[in-house]
C-alpha cells in the first residue's frame, strides 16, 4: 500500500489559512484557499459557530504553539460569516423565508429532519441534505435560530446557529 507522509505543520498552516479566509472581508480570498464550494460553506459555518457572540467573551485566539500564524475571532467574524451564509441561501420571496428561535430537541440526519421546541410546541424542519453533523450535533438541547423556507405546512432547512 502506498503511504504519503503529511507534515503536521502543513496541516496547521492550511487550517489557519482557512480560518483566516473565512473571516476575511472578501469571498475571493476564501475561494482561493478552499476551491470546493461545499467545503467553503462548511468551513464558514464552523467558523461562525466558533466565533464569539460577545455575551460570554469578546475574542477567541486560535494558534499552534509551534507556528507563528494565529487567528483572532471576534463578533465581527460572526457578522461576516452570517452575511456570507445569507448570500448562499436560495433566493425566494421574503414572505417564504422565516426564522424560529427555540431549543433543538431532536435530529435525524439519516431521515433528513430536526425538531425545535418553541413555546412547548415542536416544529419539524426537513431538507438537511447538505447539513454537516459537526455543526448541528453540538447544538442539541441548546437555544438555536433556524432559518428555513415555508411552503404551505412544510418547512425546508436553510441554516442553524446558536441563538
Amino acid at each position: 500500500m502506498f503511504k504519503t507522509h503529511v507534515n503536521p505543520r502543513d496541516i496547521t498552516d492550511k487550517f489557519l489559512d482557512i480560518m483566516q479566509a473565512t473571516t476575511a472581508d472578501t469571498t475571493e480570498r476564501l475561494e482561493q484557499v478552499v476551491d470546493r464550494e461545499d467545503y467553503r460553506d462548511a468551513f464558514v459555518k464552523l467558523t461562525r459557530n466558533l466565533s464569539p457572540t460577545g455575551r460570554s467573551y469578546d475574542r477567541v485566539r486560535i494558534y499552534s504553539y509551534d507556528n507563528p500564524k494565529e487567528v483572532i475571532l471576534s463578533a465581527d467574524a460572526r457578522t461576516y460569516t452570517n452575511e456570507y451564509i445569507a448570500a448562499l441561501m436560495p433566493t425566494a420571496e421574503e414572505a417564504e423565508r422565516d426564522t424560529i428561535i427555540g431549543v433543538l430537541r431532536a435530529l435525524d440526519l439519516d431521515r433528513d429532519w430536526l425538531e425545535v421546541e418553541v413555546k412547548g410546541r415542536h416544529q419539524r424542519i426537513t431538507g438537511l441534505e447538505d447539513a454537516v453533523d459537526d455543526i448541528i450535533g453540538p447544538l442539541v438541547n441548546r437555544e438555536v435560530r433556524v432559518t428555513f423556507l415555508r411552503s404551505g405546512r412544510k418547512l425546508k432547512y436553510l441554516d442553524i446557529e446558536e441563538a
